[in-house]
């Protein structure tokens, strides 16, 4: 995952936990949320929009960290998740931007897909929602998809 986002967003500084070392305790995002909120602390970047990208489980552990952190969080780059998610608290997410990869059918009601993108939105995300083919990893298409997301999002601010 880290080649694909030095490939999005080339040159910009990379935050990878590595799960085996996050100790105990609470949820994977919760430990997750703590690295992340320890490491920005420490290294004053405080100032740097964090986004969580993830493909599969991952971005089914970046939806988990967004849904139950947001506020650490400046956007989401979601690609094939698959778990289903409930809105945990309502306007969490309020201005962030969340790019969510589907594949074909997950937008009908009841999918993994469908219920993502209502709990994202229920939390107050601004979602945008992209097509994606089923790979065992991102590809060319995901790549292209991410950093026109990218792009968008700096020209906002």
């Amino acid at each position: 995952m880290a080649r694909f986002c030095r490939s999005i967003c080339p040159g910009s500084p990379l935050l990878v936990p590595n799960i085996t070392r996050l100790g105990e305790g609470g949820t994977l995002a919760d430990r997750v949320a703590e690295f992340v909120a320890s490491t920005v602390r420490a290294r004053s970047l405080s100032l740097v929009p964090i986004i969580a990208v993830g493909h599969a489980d991952g971005a089914n552990l970046a939806a988990e960290l967004a849904l139950s952190h947001g506020s650490l969080l400046a956007a989401c780059i979601l690609l094939q998740p698959d778990a289903r998610f409930r809105t945990l608290h309502p306007g969490m997410l309020d201005g962030a931007h969340v790019l969510l990869g589907r594949l074909a059918g997950e937008e009908a009601v009841g999918a993994a897909g469908w219920h993502l993108y209502r709990a994202l939105t229920d939390s107050g995300a601004e979602v945008i929602c992209g097509r994606v083919l089923r790979h065992r990893r991102p590809g060319v298409r995901e790549a292209a998809m991410a950093r026109d997301f990218i792009a968008a999002l700096f020209t906002l601010c």
